[in-house]
């Protein structure tokens, strides 16, 4: 983390960072029942622990997982915390450009299915280039490279507001602070470059 926040502080560009919502289900296309696996308590703490700088701090993570999602098998337990890590990760890249003083971060999350069925890693780029009907993101894009602003009703990411741009069934628009509980459930835990997020989940697609 400590490089990527180094290059973000520095950056006076505005910057559009986001992720799909369902980012690990990319897995599926390799193990279609990745998500019902029965995974034992220990390969899906391991699996979690080996994605974060301190590995004690699994135990916390999942305490909190199991009580937002608690009818929630191991498999899709550990997809879920996968998929938010990568979220998370952009929203501290976000955090980081604010806290440097850096001009405006635009945070996206793209919640339509894409080939898997779900939100999966990529899901977003075809809707981006104009390959969908739905011309929303491919205006979006379009729109910052010609101003620096996606959208006038996508607002800049703020510690206050903490708005994302979510391109969902029912249309797109700014959504301030959406899953405050999942993301506050990652304050103080650390995912820097070691955690190898894709290694992991390529583990569970074998």
């Amino acid at each position: 983390e400590a490089s990527a926040v180094g290059v973000a502080t520095l950056d006076r560009i505005p910057l559009i960072v986001g992720t799909a919502r369902d980012e690990s289900h990319i897995v599926l296309g390799m193990d279609p029942d990745a998500a019902s696996r029965d995974l034992s308590p220990q390969e899906l703490q391991r699996l979690v622990a080996d994605g974060l700088d301190h590995p004690q701090d699994a135990d916390a993570l999942l305490r909190t997982y199991r009580g937002l999602l608690p009818a929630a098998p191991p498999g899709e337990l550990w997809l879920t915390i996968a998929s938010d890590q990568f979220r998370i990760r952009s929203l501290r890249l976000a955090e980081a450009r604010l806290a440097g003083g850096a001009t405006a971060t635009y945070v996206y999350r793209y919640d339509l299915p894409g080939a898997t069925g779900s939100a999966a890693h990529g899901a977003e780029v075809p809707a981006f280039f104009g390959m969908t009907p739905d011309r929303t993101a491919d205006r979006c894009l379009s729109g910052f490279a010609r101003t620096g602003i996606p959208d006038p009703a996508w607002r800049a990411y703020s510690e206050t507001e903490r708005h994302e741009f979510r391109f969902g069934e029912a249309g797109a628009g700014c959504v301030p602070d959406p899953d405050p509980a999942r993301r506050t459930a990652w304050d103080g835990i650390g995912t820097g470059p070691a955690s190898h997020p894709w290694a992991r989940l390529l583990e569970t697609a074998e």
